[in-house]
Parts: structure tokens; sequence; C-alpha cells
């Protein structure tokens, strides 16, 4: 269908959907907005925190993440949005799984943590790195990829994070 400019002057920061009719965008002051007409409309949702959230992403309608500031990690289980207990306090930019089981969230200063399925697991980065991690993807347990500020990129193999040339340094 066509793009159309929807009438909202609320921030929004990310979206992910789970379906071509439902999903949800995250942003500033805890702001969770809810869609089930593929974006046609969107219902603010109770989020239980003012954190800045910056990134949003799940594996079904009823298993979504949000991350934010402060280490502020949120679950929807269907009902509400749930607090967890993630181990870190820098702020968390982005968000990305490939099942229950292995999500990341990134963040200030190389910030890198793993949802195992039970807990959140900060996790070992290479120590040059301390750049902001704005963006996490998966297409699997043993081939994440991280990257941020500076050109910085870190690939998880599994077993390590390492540094990946990317060729720049902008």
């Amino acid at each position: 269908s066509d793009w159309r400019i929807l009438s909202d002057s609320r921030a929004n920061t990310a979206v992910w959907m789970a379906s071509a009719t439902v999903g949800w965008a995250v942003g500033p002051s805890g702001a969770i907005r809810h869609t089930t007409d593929g974006g046609g409309t969107w219902a603010l949702q109770a989020s239980g925190t003012a954190a800045d959230l910056n990134g949003v992403w799940g594996t079904s309608s009823t298993s979504v993440w949000a991350a934010g500031s402060g280490g502020t990690v949120l679950f929807w289980d269907g009902v509400s949005w749930e607090p967890q207990t993630s181990g870190v306090t820098n702020n968390l930019l982005a968000i990305y799984g490939t099942n229950a089981s292995n999500v990341w969230a990134v963040g200030a200063g190389g910030t890198v943590i793993k949802w195992t399925g039970a807990a959140w697991v900060t996790q070992t980065v290479p120590a040059s790195v301390n750049e902001d991690l704005q963006g996490v993807w998966a297409s699997g347990p043993s081939n994440v990829i991280a990257v941020g500020t500076k050109g910085r990129v870190i690939r998880f193999n599994g077993t390590a994070w390492a540094n990946f040339n990317s060729g720049t340094a902008a």
C-alpha cells in the first residue's frame, strides 16, 4: 500500500512489527504505542517507566522487548509491559534477536547484553570498544554484528566478540 503521513507530533525512536497489522513504536519518556491496523492508528500503552526507549524487537505479538536509557529493558507478554533486570546502567540504544533465548541489546560505551531466555547477561567485548553501539543484527546465535560510532563494528561468533574492520573511522 502507499506511504502516508499520519498527524502525530509525538516522537518515535524505533518500531517493530509482529505482522503486517500488529506492532509497537517506542520513544522518549517511556512512550510505547501499539497498532493493530498496520499503523493506521496507534494507542499509547502504559510502560511503567519514564526512561527514553530507543529500541524494540520481538518474536511474536506476545513476546516483545523494549530497551532504553539507564539500562532499561521492558518485556511485553501480551498483557502488560514488565521491567527486566538488565544488569547495566548505560543507555541501551538498540535491540535485536533471533528467538526468545537469543536477544542482544547494545548501547553507550560499548555495552552489550544478551537475553538467554532466563536472564540478561553482560557480554565481554574487546577492551578497545568504548564507542556507543547504535545498532545490532543477528542471523543466528553464532553470527551477531553490532555497529557504532567512529566506524566501530564488532562481531560475535558464538563464543566471543571481536573487532571487525569496517574500513572507516568516520
